[in-house]
């Protein structure tokens, strides 16, 4: 019961206290005068005062985590408020493994986000707008590739094998992922990262689940709903490569630092002279400038409509993205359709539809776009890259320009299909809360691709620019054509229940499920064409050509589930949950495995002793979480149960002047061979403060992944004469902890929310059948999943007297010289050799910890939001180009390299200039190894939302211009490349920041 406190009043002075419904006082809440717009804010014992010049109005009071209110009063005698608390967040419902919870009961461990928050990210694949969002997930966006994601991991490594997630879509399982989902489809995405959580998916469930949900319609009137960007791309970093001059230059030196004398005849030819390099001064040609845009673009569009009666509900969506490339003839485009009608038939009978097509194309010139990168560091920036008369230049290697415009085409299509009907009959007459539920999904994958490559001319000249020498580039015209199909059709019939009795939540679901995928292909290629005019097979000649096909069973499986759910006043939570899993991977015998989970919740906030504690009312939620259960990993090559063979052709015995076909063993079968199992157990606490305006979810796992399919091929002597198959013998261990801590509040008319993420998983791989006679770094027991080993570096020789007085003068039986990497001897020899190697970093390319901070203001029309992500933790080594000068003799250098040692550069921070890989210098070592931890702004939104008459009288509902960013700045200690490159050569395509411009509209 609320008390009436005093509070002063005076003429012209309303004043008050705002408290909840248990008396206490709310803090910071907001009282507007309606009549003048006048405010106050309630202190710390809840007090607010307003000045007024009337003595009656309408005040509305509200607050974080609390129903807005509003109070009428005509005297100006203090106020006592009660505001009510907002249910939402306790009635917010989170989407779980074939079924729905209310986030407040959930015992398991799942992340959420929003359909609105993955929008906020301004990028053509779902995939990027995850890192820094979810606790638990490690992304990697490894290269900018038109239409390209990036990587997931869900806690990291758990296995020796494939580490990536189970991708789920309305209830159905998807094997060709989510990135390329248009994101105006989407409601919610939720990762299920523990046992209990992710149990119910059995043999697929070891590296967690990855839940979308996608929109369905809302009572009401159609809703139109338009949403467009338009963009600019430029690389977030690349390193420049040296010009001409700098080419010329430091090749001299390293031809110096090997020995070569430019007064020695023999050798002369090989320098360039001193005319050459002050003509280089003004000249010289700069491949990566020639090759490369500056820029591209790219435009988003999408249109929804969304409405129904009580009878049918409907959204559909229609989207299309088209995003360029850094160069030309490179292009991603895709098309999107979704429909999603749920009818009601009766009270008791709903009939859902699910329709979703998607066509994506992608154009690329003959050569990959890896490949581009590789000549780009090859081409030779003393050479001009045409003609006087235009003709392309002959480089006696690679022209890249000519790659881009003249050397064919490689077209990709690739179309999805996807059909779910669902049945959902409440069976009251039965019981009440019992109802049945059946799916029916299809699913088409089609692929084909078409590659055209070509050879492309070059040519040179004399003065008078007549042709003195041609070079043709590239094979021979070359077609090939490959097509693939892909049919999957999942079954599944459950029954449900959910029922209340007094203090009793109870549900239970038992569910049976089937599920195959089976499919076609086949290739062909074809060389010798008489003309490049037709690209069709008829057009080429009768020799050099091949024809593949097979017939593809990509996965069987049938499964029982069940769990059963329950709440004791909601106060204590128990959840069971097990899924009998088979696979036609594994013989019969052991095709079958179970994988049961348990979790308990208890809410310490709904005890007595906690709600009557003035010193614990901040306290809005509390909840300690606790699971664990046994999950599975199946995702190895099927039939290693059974003899393989191969069939030879062209080099058996030869009867009437031809080769016959010869018939090889293939992998010595393994009858035994079953599931990878995962011990799963999650300590967790979610907690809710100060009236939700904190909130802090909190959990620690460790994992025991055990019966790993791993081959003995590291001790088995390849004397054998067969390939080993996997067994279920390896042992990996890890362990994490993740954390999320969202705070929103408001300061007059500014709202403004923060959230802080964060997450930390770490391996050991605890039992492997590592080599007898292997070296101490390369073994991997008791070591992390994908370590990184070499020398230890300790510093660069500066003279010859330091070299004479290292460990005999002598590097892996090389003379070192000033200017080259100085190791030490961690064996203790008094050698330097292959031995002297040590673990240099416990983790690779992915990150062990990841973090973002989230965020966004609005204050009357405006509103920005922003998204920091960052990495730390993950490392990784320079390699090829990137550390080799003049690699494999010619190619250039990046542009960093100019600070290498030196007589007059002896603090260069790398080794002396060398033409070509240099035996000491061209090893891992502690001097090459970077760490990429990064931290980046990845989105930033600021957009602007139209509230006029004018609008609402033409019936536009919404209407909102905007701006966005996405990879906008990052600071890392990684200087060479963009720290999340995924080489260390340079060979990939850059990583892109965009700046978009665009509107959103509903009408």
């Amino acid at each position: 019961m609320a008390l009436t406190i005093p509070a002063f009043s005076q003429n012209g002075l309303i004043s008050g206290r705002v408290v909840d419904k248990n008396g206490r006082p709310v803090v910071g809440a907001t009282v507007l005068l309606k009549q003048q717009s006048t405010r106050g804010i309630s202190d710390s014992l809840g007090k607010f005062q307003i000045h007024t010049t009337t003595t009656k109005g309408t005040l509305v009071v509200s607050n974080v985590g609390f129903i807005s209110k509003e109070v009428s009063f005509s005297t100006l005698e203090p106020l006592q408020i009660v505001l009510q608390e907002d249910q939402t967040q306790l009635d917010e419902i989170v989407v779980v493994g074939y079924g729905k919870q209310k986030k407040v009961n959930l015992t398991g461990s799942v992340a959420t986000i929003s359909g609105d928050e993955i929008r906020e990210t301004p990028t053509t694949n779902l995939m990027n707008a995850i890192g820094g969002r979810l606790p638990g997930a490690v992304t990697v966006n490894g290269n900018g590739r038109p239409g390209s994601g990036s990587s997931l991991q869900i806690r990291g490594f758990s296995t020796l094998n494939n580490n990536d997630p189970l991708y789920v879509v309305d209830g159905v399982v998807r094997t060709d992922g989510i990135g390329n989902l248009d994101a105006a489809e989407i409601e919610s995405m939720s990762i299920l990262k523990d046992a209990s959580a992710a149990a119910v998916y059995g043999a697929r469930a070891a590296n967690g689940v990855v839940l979308v949900t996608t929109k369905r319609g809302a009572l009401g009137k159609p809703v139109f709903s338009y949403s467009g960007l338009f963009g600019i791309q430029t690389p977030t970093q690349y390193p420049r490569m040296m010009n001409a001059l700098e080419y010329a230059t430091f090749r001299n030196a390293g031809l110096r630092n090997m020995g070569y004398d430019i007064t020695n005849p023999a050798h002369t030819g090989m320098f360039y002279t001193d005319e050459e390099i002050d003509g280089f001064r003004n000249g010289g040609t700069d491949w990566y400038d020639l090759t490369f845009k500056k820029n591209s673009v790219q435009t988003q569009h999408s249109l929804t409509i969304n409405g129904g009666s009580e009878a049918i509900r409907y959204f559909s969506a229609l989207g299309y993205t088209d995003q360029d490339g850094m160069y030309d003839n490179i292009n991603f485009k895709r098309y999107n359709l979704r429909t999603n009608v749920d009818t009601r038939i009766n009270k008791r009978f709903q009939i859902g539809l699910n329709l979703e097509g998607r066509q994506e194309v992608s154009k690329t010139p003959g050569w990959d776009a890896n490949q581009l990168f590789q000549y780009i560091q090859l081409s030779n920036p003393t050479l001009p890259a045409y003609t006087k008369s235009g003709r392309p230049f002959n480089t006696n290697g690679a022209h890249p320009v000519e790659m881009i415009y003249n050397s064919g085409y490689g077209n990709n299509q690739y179309s999805v299909f996807q059909g779910t009907l669902q049945l959902d009959h409440q069976l009251d007459f039965i019981t009440e809360g019992l109802s049945i539920q059946g799916v029916s999904s299809y699913y088409k994958q089609h692929l084909f691709n078409k590659s055209f490559v070509m050879p492309h001319t070059m040519y040179e000249e004399d003065e008078n620019g007549n042709i003195t020498n041609t070079k043709v580039t590239g094979d021979p015209t070359f077609l090939t054509e490959t097509f693939q199909e892909i049919n999957n059709v999942t079954l599944n019939a459950s029954l449900r229940y959910a029922r209340t009795f007094g203090d009793h939540d109870l549900s239970g679901l038992m569910l049976f499920e089937q599920f195959k995928s089976s499919g076609n292909g086949f290739d062909a290629a074809r060389r010798d064409f008489h003309t490049n005019i037709k690209d069709e097979f008829f057009a080429s000649g009768p020799n050099n050509q091949t024809i593949g096909g097979s017939g593809i069973v990509n996965d069987a499986r049938r499964s029982l589930v069940g769990r059963a759910n329950y709440a004791f006043r909601g106060r204590y939570l128990f959840e069971g949950t097990f899924r009998y899993d088979g696979s036609y991977r594994f013989p019969e015998g052991r095709r079958f495995g179970f994988f049961p989970a348990f979790s308990a919740g208890w809410r310490l906030s709904e005890e007595g002793f906690f709600k009557n504690s003035a010193a614990l009312g901040f306290v809005n939620d509390l909840k300690l979480r606790i699971s664990k259960g046994v999950i599975g990993n199946d995702r190895v090559s099927a039939f290693q149960f059974m003899d393989a063979y191969t069939i030879v052709t062209g080099s058996g015995p030869i009867f009437d002047g031809q080769p016959q076909p010869l018939i090889n063993y293939g992998v010595y079968p393994n009858p035994n061979i079953t599931w990878e199992k995962q011990d799963n157990t999650n300590f967790g606490l979610d907690a809710s403060l100060f009236n939700s305006v904190l909130g802090v979810e909190f959990d620690y796992y460790f994992r025991n992944t055990k019966d790993i399919l791993w081959s003995r091929d590291r001790s088995v002597p390849a004397t054998f004469g067969r390939g080993l198959p996997n067994e279920n013998y390896a042992v990996v261990k890890s362990k994490g902890l993740e954390f999320t801590i969202n705070h929103q509040y408001h300061i007059g008319q500014v709202n403004y929310h923060l959230r802080l993420t964060g997450s930390y998983a770490s391996s050991k791989v605890t039992q492997i059948d590592d080599p007898a006679n292997a070296l101490d770094f390369q073994k991997q027991l008791g070591r992390p999943v994908g370590f990184l080993a070499g020398y230890q570096a300790e510093g660069i020789f500066q003279n010859q007297e330091e070299i004479d007085n290292w460990y005999g003068g002598t590097q892996f039986g090389y003379k070192p010289q000033p200017g080259d990497i100085r190791y030490a001897d961690l064996d203790g020899d008094n050698r330097i050799t292959i031995s002297d190697q040590q673990v240099l970093s416990d983790y690779g390319a992915t990150p062990r910890i990841m973090y973002g901070i989230a965020g966004g203001f609005s204050w009357r029309n405006i509103d920005l939001d922003f998204l920091f992500q960052g990495a730390t933790q993950r490392a990784m080594f320079l390699s090829g180009t990137a550390r080799v000068m003049y690699n494999n003799g010619s190619y250039n250098n990046f542009a960093y390299l100019d600070d290498a040692w030196s007589a007059e550069n002896r603090e260069g921070k790398y080794p002396e200039a060398w033409v070509g890989s240099n035996t000491i210098n061209d090893r891992n070592s502690s001097l090459w190894l970077r760490n990429t931890g990064y931290i980046r702004l990845k989105t930033l939104n600021l957009g602007y939302t139209f509230r006029s008459e004018w609008l609402a009288s033409r019936h536009i509902q919404r209407l909102k211009v905007f701006v966005s960013g996405y990879n906008l700045f990052t600071w890392s200690g990684f200087k060479e490349f963009d720290p999340e490159a995924e080489t260390g050569g340079g060979w990939y395509y850059p990583q892109q920041r965009n700046i978009n411009i665009g509107i959103n509209a509903s009408f």
